[in-house]
């Protein structure tokens, strides 16, 4: 406590009498049993579960607070944290932004639960600095013609939701056990799909509407109707009807695990950037569909403004 009060005397300037009133109220303030980094983290990622907070962003809370832990010891009093180590943290590795969002996020936390009385982060000094946004890496038209051309026929239903409908790969399947997009969501007669709440990755329903008929088709021909195989060559499904030979009435739209989606791209001769088909969605659609019908599609809780930031390449057509 002594040397806290040294501390704050010598960056404010001031003698150690002169703080007596801050003193007092730093005691009255103090909770009875001063919690270490390690137990609030813990009290904290519990809190998020008890929440319904996605599991992928659990599991991402928990990685950025074990970096805080690395670098200050998991045993360290919650309340000897001080801005100037948190500003160290922020500005250590990866995003700047990233590391601010977790952090800010704990810290409320820790406020709202009182932990703490005063907020260290509020004195972390915050520059702006211009962000700049290079031009989103999407797939020419001849590029996805030749990833569908090459796509196992069980993927294609799923790798088609992401492509022409801007579904998140997370939203079609997950690490976790968490629910995922399935058959019944899908309602081809009216041409809907229902991204539910417990599934969306901002935990907000959507519905995915007025898209081109040549989207749909591609639901139409590979959508099995009792299992998530698609027993037709794609020679086959470009000469019958698009969509309701193959859509299945139950059951996962796509029946393997993240880490077999990401190892499927990597098989794939055509190399999609991050999140290459959402943005190819996202930049097509907003020449072909508008900006409200296409932003409404994503799901951007921002609206056009991460819209602006993300996508809009040149004009292209021949997509849908």
């Amino acid at each position: 406590m002594l040397i806290r009060l040294k501390r704050e005397c010598f960056i404010r300037g001031m003698e150690l009498c002169e703080l007596e009133t801050s003193f007092t109220q730093l005691i009255r303030a103090k909770p009875a049993y001063d919690q270490t980094l390690i137990e609030c983290v813990e009290e904290y990622l519990k809190d998020c579960d008890l929440r319904k907070i996605r599991a992928a962003t659990i599991r991402y809370y928990r990685q950025k607070l074990n970096l805080l832990m690395n670098m200050y010891s998991p045993r360290i009093f919650i309340s000897s944290i001080t801005s100037e180590m948190l500003e160290s943290f922020i500005n250590d590795k990866g995003s700047r932004e990233h590391n601010k969002r977790v952090i800010s996020a704990f810290y409320a936390y820790l406020m709202r639960k009182r932990i703490l009385s005063e907020n260290p982060l509020l004195r972390v000094v915050n520059p702006r600095n211009r962000s700049r946004h290079r031009i989103p890496g999407i797939l020419t038209v001849a590029q996805t013609i030749r990833l569908f051309q090459e796509l196992p026929e069980s993927c294609v239903v799923a790798f088609a939701l992401m492509t022409f409908f801007g579904v998140r790969p997370q939203e079609i399947t997950s690490e976790t056990k968490e629910r995922t997009l399935r058959a019944e969501d899908i309602d081809i007669k009216t041409r809907s799909i229902k991204i539910p709440e417990e599934t969306a990755k901002m935990g907000n329903w959507r519905n995915i509407s007025n898209l081109p008929e040549t989207a749909w088709r591609w639901l139409e021909v590979y959508m099995p109707k009792e299992r998530p195989i698609f027993p037709y060559s794609y020679a086959t499904y470009r000469r019958i009807s698009w969509l309701e030979a193959y859509m299945p009435k139950e059951g996962p739209i796509f029946p393997y695990s993240y880490a077999t989606y990401r190892r499927i791209r990597k098989l794939l001769s055509v190399k999609m950037p991050k999140d290459g088909l959402r943005h190819s969605m996202a930049s097509y659609g907003y020449h072909e569909l508008g900006i409200e019908t296409t932003v409404e599609i994503l799901g951007q809780e921002s609206g056009y403004e991460v819209f602006k930031r993300h996508y809009k390449p040149g004009r292209r057509k021949g997509f849908f």
